[in-house]
């Protein structure tokens, strides 16, 4: 059965009441992920990504990344990430309880929420569940940027497999998967990416060949109008 994710193509609104009551456990109930896919080009997308105003920690470890553009796009990841679970519970974007894990990774602590963030150039995804979850974006790949030597041969071959004017979307839907994999099963930054491999079918359904991963189901998906891949895996 292939993954029912809500994915919504706005920027969130933290100005709105929550969409859920927050109970006494402190777990959100959400009843199935939630992705917002954002295009940074967007003139209202990056007016809501600027109006939220990060905590100084966050904002002097932005200060560090000396080039403009990649600090750019991190600080924007940051804040669609507290908009995204600030509009979910009702909370303001300076408010929600975000951290990083440690090696990098956003962690919602106190809410049973699980998060997933990533961009690539224009194109911004992040991802709530209450279990693991693994997002990615990918622009088009290209022959020669494939990177071979992170990928297992059965992902390389369905890449080759593909007809030459459909091999570079392709290449960043099987990525885009490998990538959420990857994020979902918390895997340690020592696994070697080559030992599992993560395929996308004809429906965009992403499965996983590894006898020690832990079971996942996912979906990834070609927006035209976002000139991306966007993929969505979560643990089962």
């Amino acid at each position: 059965m292939s993954l029912d994710v809500d994915f919504r193509f706005q920027a969130p609104d933290a100005r709105a009441p929550g969409a859920f009551a927050v109970p006494r456990d402190g777990r959100v109930p959400l009843t199935r992920p939630i992705v917002h896919v954002l295009d940074r080009r967007d003139p209202e997308v990056a007016a809501a990504l600027g109006a939220v105003v990060l905590p100084r920690p966050e904002r002097d470890l932005l200060a560090g990344i000396h080039h403009a553009d990649r600090r750019a796009e991190l600080t924007e990841r940051r804040a669609a990430l507290r908009l995204a679970v600030g509009a979910a519970i009702g909370l303001a974007p300076p408010l929600v309880p975000l951290e990083r894990g440690p090696v990098g990774e956003p962690l919602v602590t106190g809410l049973g929420l699980h998060v997933s963030a990533s961009s690539r150039g224009h194109r911004l995804a992040v991802g709530l569940w209450n279990r693991p979850i693994g997002v990615d974006v990918e622009a088009p790949i290209a022959e020669a940027a494939l990177p071979r030597t992170r990928m297992h041969a059965r992902e390389i071959a369905a890449v080759d497999a593909a007809a030459p004017a459909e091999r570079a979307i392709t290449a960043a839907l099987v990525w885009a998967a490998k990538e959420a994999v990857w994020k979902a099963a918390v895997m340690p930054v020592s696994r070697d990416p080559r030992g599992f491999a993560a395929a996308v079918d004809a429906l965009g359904q992403v499965t996983v060949a590894d006898p020690d991963h832990p079971a996942v189901s996912g979906i990834a998906r070609w927006l035209p109008e976002l000139e991306g891949a966007v993929a969505v895996v979560v643990s089962i």
